[in-house]
Formats: C-alpha cells, structure tokens, sequence
C-alpha cells in the first residue's frame, strides 16, 4: 500500500545532531553564551528512546501547569470539523519498534490495520534489542538460566516491575528479534550482529552483572532503517500508513470501548478512522514533557533530554488517561546515560570506565565503578551534574589489561579504546590534555590546589591497594602519575522516560480497577510496569527496545484477536 501524507527524507541518526569536530569550547565559554557546541552521537547501541523534532534548545523542560491541569481531558472534536472517515480493524498510533512491530503482526494476523504516525517519518534510536534464546544467540552457544536473569531483572528493579509482563519477554523475545532478524538480514543499512559475548559480566560486585547476548543492527540506517522495513512488510500484507498524521483522541462508545481514533492532517483538518477492534497506542514516551516529567520522574529534575525530536510529549499516554486507564504509579524510570554528550560535554567513548572522577569543585566524590545505568546518580549531586574524568597516559594499557572496562564491558578490553582512537579526541580539544595537574586544572576550570590534593590522595589510595574513602576494589584503582595527564567532561541527560499506561498480559490496558478497558491496548514506552525503580537496570542490556519489539508483537496478535 502507498504511503499517506508527505514523508521527509530520513534522519538516520533518530533525532540526534551530528558530532563537531574540534570545537575546543570551553565549559565556561558555553555556559556564558560565548560559544556552542553541535550534541554529538554517542554509544547508544543498547538504548532506546521515542520520537522528537530538532531543536537547538537543549535546556531541560520546565513544568508549566499543575499535575491535575495537564492531564485535563480535552473537549471532544467537533463532528463538523471532521472532512473524512477511514475503516480499520486495527488503529496503531505510532510507527517506532513497538507501532511498526503490532502494525506488522495485526496486518499477517488478517486485520486491516491503519497506523498514524505524528511525524513525517519514521522516528526510532539506538540498535541494541536485550533478548533471550534468539538463534543468534543458539548459534554462539550462549545458554543461561532465564528465571534467574528475571530474578535479577526483579531485585534491580526493586520489585516494580510485573514479573508475569517480564516473563513474556523471556518467552517471545526470542521470536519476535529473530523475525527482525530475518526480516533485515539482506538489508545494508540495519545489517544485525550479536551482542559481543565477551561483554557478560562476571566479577565480584553483583550491581555490574549484565548478561551478553542481545542483537545490535548496524549500518548507516540504523533503527528507523529497520522500522520501516518493518512497515514496508506491514504494508505487503495490506496496513496503510500515514504519515505528518497524529492522533489527537480516542473515540469511545457508550460502553466504554475504545471505537477508533480523531487524528489531525498537515493541512488543520480531521479525519476520523473508526476501529473494528481497537486501538493499539505506540506513541514513544514523554521525555519533552516537563509537566510527566516533574510529577513521575522529580529525581531527575533539571537533566536535559538527549532527543533532539521533542513532539515525544507523552500523547499516547494522555489518550490512554483520557479514556480511563492507570498510570503505572511513580516514579518512572527512565533511561539515563552520557552518551549522547550534550552540550557542553563533548562525544566522547568511555564515560563508564572507572577512572577518577572529580567534580567541578576538583574533588572525587564517589566509587567511580558501579553498573552503567547507574553513574549518572551521584553526579546528580554535584554542582551542574556534571564531572571530569581524569587519567594519565598509560590509559591504554590499563584498557587493555582489564582495569577499565566500557559501560556494561567491566571484564574489558573495551574495542578500539586505544591511543589511536582517542588522539584525534585530544588533538580536538574533546579531550583536556597538560603536561602538569596544575595546567590540567586550568583547562578544566576546576581549583588546582583541589584537584593536585585529589589526585594526590588518589595515587596514595593506588598505592595502597584500597579505596578506603569510597569503596572502589582495588584492581578498578589507577595510579595518575604519567604526563600527559588527561580529562573529560562528563554529563548525564534522559534517554527516555520507561513507565507508562499499566497493562496486563495479553497487553490491554486497564483501569484502576484493573479492568481491561476493552478495545485498547499499549506497546513500547506507552506500556508500563516493566521497568521499576528510577533507571534502567543494565542486567539486561536493551531491554527498552527488547520490550518495545515484545510489546509491539503481541499487542498486535492481541489487537487482531489472536492468541499466544
């Protein structure tokens, strides 16, 4: 089928900017306006986030109305502001992993499936899909015991989280990235790789397991090429898209099911598209909207959103309110890393290596070796959130011995972390370099006299062989004594928001009573209760887009009327 509305080239890159090269602008100099900085790409493989616009506004939403104005229930459209009206079987609001994955499965289950996407294409970022059993995963020989990697899941998420929702992703994950697989295996642009097993984590701090495994697809189309080789199979089997489309109400009948949805055309006007069976809500999270923001996720309150697409207002989750359901109770966790860097931090690798971290006072001020997912929290306790990381030059060699490990990679060597990738960085001016720790403070802007005790104290601690002031085991401990001495500025930003609309598990919504509310469903970041407790666990690396891509598969059996 053809597509509908006007479709814009595609931003491979999912809503980021492209990374500057050498832009050599000081912290001071962007904080006073004096400069500016492009947000550079970041290590994003196994994250995952939901639909934005560009903007070069990259200060952090700030709530306008109180929690009960902004959940207001609009005035219904009118019926004379309605120019058409379209038939479906199955509505999917929203084309990222989770709209692209029901739109598929409702159209092969038989349904006539209509989907409308807000934007003028595709929006979907990172690659990584946290799976289990996938033959990718066979193939390699890679075998664990799944009900206690849900275990796991369970404790990180301080038992939040609907075990019976996490044990359908142990379940079908397998089916549902394996026909992703299948489907982009011929495709250059989104070519799929495994997960390196080397990355499983298996020393003695239990908050830095993470199991391997988990399907990465690479190439310069990245997650929206695969979203819309989804689609154009949608489209094989009869689904319609349209696009610049969003939907702006769920229409209910007297019962209280969900009869299809109101959605807006570029030009002003209305159409109506009536659904036989419901309506699937696919929307992306509410990243950009201060006012979710504030009242589910106040402990991030001031971080910036790395998605430069900010139509990613939480609209699935409004229309699910609207029509009656529960939010998943707060607070929301949330996606929250350094890469991408925004502003002023450059785009950098390595913001999880665990080498000393100082605040802008030149002080250390935690374990600098704890879980991926969750080194942005004591950095929330500093002045701007923000930190330095600082090393001497044997780097490389402790990389490559294992002392630094990468993001989940804590058994190391992190790939390609060498002098010769990180010199062009330093040659940028990405990457603070002096020959003194006093020079070093300088180009930090941070007080010399702080940061020479700090490093000082840091070497005696080496020597030592015990961190007796934060805890960090022994083998993390770096001596800093070799010139040149390096440092990069670090600081965290949201991903995406993870909680949303509570559903159960054939992926209907329900109310607060737990009813089902009949004829809606939710997939992806609309959907909650999957993530619990304030970030996401990184035991299961991709786990975002491993329950978009489950999410999405069963609620369009579900919405078809199929079972599973």
């Amino acid at each position: 089928m053809a597509e509908k509305g006007g479709k814009q080239s595609r931003d491979v890159t999912g809503g980021f900017a492209a990374p500057a090269e050498g832009t050599g602008v000081s912290r001071r100099a962007f904080l006073s306006g004096a400069g500016a900085l492009s947000v550079g790409v970041g290590a994003v493989a196994l994250s995952a986030c939901s639909p934005s616009q560009p903007s070069d506004n990259t200060t952090a939403p700030t709530a306008q109305a109180s929690p009960s104005d902004y959940k207001a229930k609009p005035d219904p459209i009118p019926e004379d502001q309605i120019a058409e009206t379209l038939e479906a079987d199955v509505v999917v609001v929203g084309a990222g992993v989770a709209g692209s994955n029901a739109a598929l499965m409702a159209a092969k289950s038989g349904a006539r499936v209509i989907v409308l996407q807000k934007e003028a294409g595709v929006i979907a970022n990172g690659a990584g899909f946290g799976a289990y059993g996938t033959q990718m995963q066979k193939d390699t020989g890679q075998e664990w015991d799944v009900e206690e990697e849900i275990n796991r899941w369970m404790r990180e998420s301080e038992y939040r989280s609907d075990r019976k929702l996490v044990h359908l992703w142990a379940q079908f994950s397998a089916i549902a990235v394996d026909q992703l697989v299948e489907l982009c295996k011929d495709d250059e642009e989104c070519q799929p790789i495994l997960y390196d097993p080397a990355w499983q984590v298996v020393y003695p701090d239990p908050w830095n397991f993470a199991y391997s495994g988990g399907v990465v697809f690479l190439g310069p189309g990245g997650m929206v090429r695969v979203c819309e080789v989804v689609l154009e199979n949608a489209q094989a089997n009869g689904a319609e898209v349209y696009y610049s489309t969003p939907a702006k109400q769920l229409l209910q009948d007297d019962s209280g099911k969900v009869t299809g949805v109101i959605a807006q055309r570029e030009d002003g006007s209305y159409i109506r598209v009536n659904a036989k069976n419901g309506v699937v809500l696919a929307a992306g999270d509410y990243g950009n909207n201060p006012d979710f923001r504030s009242e589910y996720m106040p402990h991030i309150e001031g971080l910036e959103s790395a998605y430069m697409v900010k139509s990613n207002q939480g609209d699935g989750h409004l229309m699910g309110l609207w029509a009656g359901a529960q939010m998943q109770k707060g607070p929301h966790a949330g996606n929250i890393h350094y890469d991408p860097a925004l502003p002023p931090a450059p785009s950098v690798a390595g913001s999880g290596c665990p080498w000393l971290w100082v605040n802008l006072l030149g002080e250390r001020f935690c374990n600098e070796d704890c879980s991926y997912g969750q080194i942005y929290a004591q950095a929330m306790n500093q002045p701007e959130f923000m930190h330095y990381q600082v090393f001497d030059d044997n780097f490389a060699a402790d990389v490559e011995a294992g002392r630094m490990g990468e993001g989940n990679n804590k058994n190391g060597p992190f790939p390609g972390f060498g002098m010769a990738f990180i010199q062009p960085q330093i040659e940028s001016g990405d990457v603070l370099t002096a020959d003194t720790i006093e020079e070093l403070a300088e180009k930090m802007e941070v007080p010399a006299d702080a940061l020479v005790a700090t490093v000082a104290r840091y070497n005696e601690l080496y020597d030592l062989g015990l961190d007796e002031d934060f805890g960090k085991q022994a083998g993390r401990l770096t001596a800093i004594r070799q010139a040149p001495f390096h440092a990069i500025l670090r600081k965290p930003s949201l991903l995406c928001s993870l909680g949303g609309l509570v559903i159960n598990e054939k992926m209907e919504v329900v109310d607060d009573q737990g009813v089902a509310i009949p004829g809606l469903w939710a997939a992806g970041n609309n959907s909650g209760n999957w993530f619990g407790g304030l970030e996401h666990p990184m035991v299961i690396p991709g786990m975002s887009l491993g329950r978009a891509a489950v999410t999405g598969y069963l609620a369009g059996l579900s919405a078809a009327g199929q079972t599973y």
